[in-house]
């Protein structure tokens, strides 16, 4: 027979630990935990070189001009200058000739009168049509001591007169070459100034008006022709008085010659072959 079980003995001591085990398959991830707290900020690096500079921008609109400075003192005048001592008299006009200035002794000025001792020639060919063009403007008179040549047309201003010599009663002065202006009128017709010194003629069958107006200057006068059978009678206009020695007012017949004179006030004298 079994006898009885004896007490528990004491716990050996702890042999060595066994070969490890294979590592098991690794699980799955869990889930991403909260972000911790910033850290303090790291020291500050060393400074990288300096990159290139870059492209110019475009310029910018201009400002507005700023005020005006105020004037400066006037400079002191300079010393005058050599002028020209080429032997030529004081004034005398320099000029180009190509290689240096020098004096033209056929021009002098002395400040207040030009005087040219040579032929001169302006080769500008502007046309004048009134007393403030053309290539020669003189704002002044102009005393010619000889002969005048013109090549076109003189014409005198209004208020201008054409006198002849007014100071020596010994010398009379002369028109010649002249010849006048033959208007030819077939038909009425009214006076103008410019038929002042004219010779009108009529050419017409029948009758026709010759009208002086109330606006044409005192010392306006012109002759009229008959050329035709038509007679031309002598009319008023505007207030104008038309005279005559006789009472006659129309030409007397074909070839008949007749004058008109305005003698101011607007009256007209007539006289001639008339009746």
């Amino acid at each position: 027979a079994t006898g009885a079980k004896g007490d528990k003995g004491d716990t050996g001591a702890q042999g060595p630990q066994g070969i490890a085990g294979a590592t098991g398959a690794t699980g799955p991830q869990g889930p991403i935990g909260n972000t911790g707290a910033t850290g303090p900020q790291g020291l500050q690096g060393v400074a990288g070189a300096k990159g290139d500079t870059g492209a110019t921008g475009p310029q910018g609109v201009a400002g507005t001009n700023g005020v005006d400075g105020a004037k400066g003192d006037t400079g002191a005048t300079g010393a005058a200058g050599a002028g020209f001592t080429d032997g030529s008299s004081n004034g005398a006009t320099p000029y180009w000739n190509g290689t240096a200035w020098v004096n033209n002794t056929n021009i002098n000025n002395n400040g207040t009168v030009v005087t040219i001792s040579g032929a001169t020639s302006i080769t500008n060919n502007t046309n004048s049509t009134s007393t403030t063009t053309g290539a020669l403007r003189v704002s002044g008179g102009v005393g010619i001591a000889n002969n005048l040549n013109v090549g076109g047309d003189v014409t005198i201003s209004a208020g201008g007169d054409l006198r002849g010599n007014t100071t020596n009663a010994t010398t009379s002065s002369t028109i010649s070459g002249f010849s006048t202006v033959n208007d030819a009128k077939t038909g009425s017709y009214t006076l103008t100034a410019a038929d002042n010194g004219k010779v009108i003629t009529f050419a017409s069958g029948s009758n026709v008006n010759c009208t002086l107006p109330n606006n044409l200057p005192a010392g306006f006068n012109c002759m009229i022709v008959q050329l035709d059978l038509g007679t031309v009678t002598f009319t008023s206009s505007g207030g104008s008085t038309i005279l005559n020695r006789s009472g006659n007012t129309r030409t007397a017949g074909i070839y008949a010659i007749a004058t008109v004179l305005n003698i101011g006030s607007n009256r007209y004298i007539t006289s001639g072959d008339m009746q």
